[in-house]
């Protein structure tokens, strides 16, 4: 089992931003818009651009069970949430559990309501093997890119292969 402090190091190691000073207002919550997620943060990520905030930080998130997540040190959103930059694993298991998803995967539309700006997965945490793991409270949402928004001047194989595997994750308790 991994302790808590080695969680703390490995994550701040990884520019966890525990200690990160931003110089936002007073009362400031990081509470953006599925579509902003994707149009602004995640597509800006993958395409190297400079972010306005370095509040997303990137994580192997697969390291972790739910219960040992960095969210405490997420200290921008909305109370048992954090927002992550992780890569995908095809089965989503983690040392003692895995994240299965919920339903079909869903569009996310842009703010004119017609572009297909990304995809959203919701995914519930079970401890133990597949298929046989006890369901947890822990749920997630998983966010990908359209590869079809990204200007075509920017497109290179590098950023074709991430875009299927570069994701934001809002890990929340129910």
């Amino acid at each position: 089992m991994v302790s808590d402090s080695q969680i703390a190091s490995v994550h701040q190691s990884k520019g966890g931003g525990g200690g990160e000073d931003l110089n936002l207002p007073t009362g400031y919550r990081f509470w953006p818009e599925e579509n902003e997620l994707i149009s602004h943060y995640l597509t800006n990520k993958l395409l190297g651009r400079p972010l306005s905030a370095n509040i997303i930080h990137y994580i192997d998130l697969y390291e972790y069970d739910p219960h040992q997540l960095p969210i405490d040190q997420f200290k921008y959103g909305m109370g048992k949430e954090a927002y992550y930059f992780t890569n995908t694993r095809p089965n989503r298991t983690t040392k003692n559990g895995y994240w299965k998803a919920i339903g079909e995967e869903e569009q996310v539309f842009g703010v004119d309501g017609a572009e297909i700006v990304g995809f959203k997965k919701t995914l519930n945490f079970y401890w133990g093997l597949e298929p046989k793991g006890e369901k947890q409270p822990w749920i997630m949402e998983e966010y990908r890119l359209n590869p079809s928004i990204i200007p075509a001047d920017a497109l290179s194989d590098s950023i074709t292969q991430k875009v299927g595997t570069l994701f934001y994750f809002k890990t929340t308790t129910t």
